[in-house]
């Protein structure tokens, strides 16, 4: 794998976290290293930042997301006592 592959790649993830925040999409699959990779050409540098920047907000808003969800399961999880189910017999 280059290292525009290796962008490409990152990107698609980034933008499929994305869309699992917003739309509740499936998470994308886990990130496996590429292995052995030559140095970073500089004229991809930018990109590479770039890409850095957006992981790491990504970083936060699935922290964020996960602290409400934790919220709202123990909002409902209060203690309160619930109805028991109802049934109705419909061949009576």
């Amino acid at each position: 794998m280059e290292w525009p592959e290796l962008l490409d790649d990152m990107q698609r993830r980034l933008d499929g976290v994305g869309a699992m925040l917003r739309e509740g999409a499936a998470p994308p699959p886990p990130f496996a290293e590429p292995g052995p990779m030559p140095p970073l050409p500089p004229e991809l540098a930018p990109r590479a930042e770039a890409i850095l920047t957006a992981t790491e907000a990504a970083r936060r808003q699935v922290a964020e997301a996960h602290a409400a969800l934790g919220a709202a399961l123990r909002r409902a999880a209060d203690g309160r006592p619930r109805r028991p189910a109802a049934y109705v017999d419909v061949r009576a």
